[in-house]
């Protein structure tokens, strides 16, 4: 059973990250924004769906709220899981805030 369920996690990760990028490809940056954040919802922690997340934010020019999200991911990841973020999630999260913006139009 517990397999079943990551194997469905899994599934809806994949599903939730590939619409949240089309939605930025499209210019619909409130719809992957809402996308992203009704799957972290359901999979709370996921690391794929922040960073789209974050990369959504980043596409409205919204770097603070990029912070915000990276930040609540982190401290998430430690208080639940004793963990730091991804290198992925980092690196991310720095390139974003070089730029100040990567919106995507």
């Amino acid at each position: 059973t517990e397999n079943l369920l990551s194997q469905w996690e899994h599934k809806i990760q994949a599903i939730a990250q590939q619409c949240v990028e089309t939605y930025v490809a499209l210019g619909g940056y409130g719809q992957a924004i809402e996308v992203a954040n009704h799957a972290l919802q359901a999979l709370p922690l996921n690391t794929p769906l922040t960073e789209a997340l974050m990369r959504a934010h980043a596409a409205t020019g919204d770097i603070t709220t990029v912070d915000t999200v990276y930040r609540a991911h982190t401290d998430g990841l430690v208080r639940v899981l004793n963990t730091d973020p991804d290198d992925s999630t980092t690196d991310l999260y720095s390139s974003l805030q070089d730029r100040g913006s990567v919106r995507a139009d």
